[in-house]
């Protein structure tokens, strides 16, 4: 009697050797070409860029990571009945690139990338209402993990 052993998979495989010959990334500030964002919202967006990427890449230069934020915007989505708004859709739109200095390549360059985070100002079933403030804090976390998802997974 044979026994036969299929192995099914889900499709996902490791990439911790992703890039193996870069071991550390420079992060220059963020540029801002729009007046649409608060004071330091660069130095918020770049540190948190920063503190994702140096959990697999200290602080050099074997690589860059560099982008320009062209426009920020908020608007409302969703209204209740007194149409008055109850929903916003925050977007942002950059450009960023990624260099590898060691082989004098670009991994990865976008134009015209778009961040988005839908976010209630009121209590709305099942949704907890959100500041502008924890909406844009929201917004640079799910930009910077979807960035080192790509760009260092």
């Amino acid at each position: 009697m044979s026994l036969t052993l299929t192995i099914l998979s889900c499709g996902y495989f490791s990439t911790s050797n992703y890039l193996p010959h870069i071991a550390t990334i420079n992060i220059p500030l963020v540029t801002i070409e729009t007046p649409e964002v608060e004071i330091g919202f660069d130095e918020q967006v770049t540190q948190t860029l920063r503190d994702k990427f140096r959990s697999k890449w200290q602080e050099g230069g074997d690589s860059v990571l560099t982008m320009t934020i062209k426009d920020y915007r908020i608007d409302p989505i969703s209204f209740d009945a007194n149409n008055q708004p109850e929903k916003f859709r925050m977007r942002l739109f950059l450009d960023y690139s990624f260099y590898d200095n060691k082989k004098s390549k670009i991994v990865e360059s976008k134009k015209d990338y778009v961040q988005i985070h839908d976010f209630f100002v009121v209590n709305v079933t099942g949704e907890e209402p959100e500041t502008k403030e924890v909406a844009t804090e929201k917004l640079i976390e799910e930009l910077c993990d979807e960035l080192y998802n790509t760009l260092a997974e």
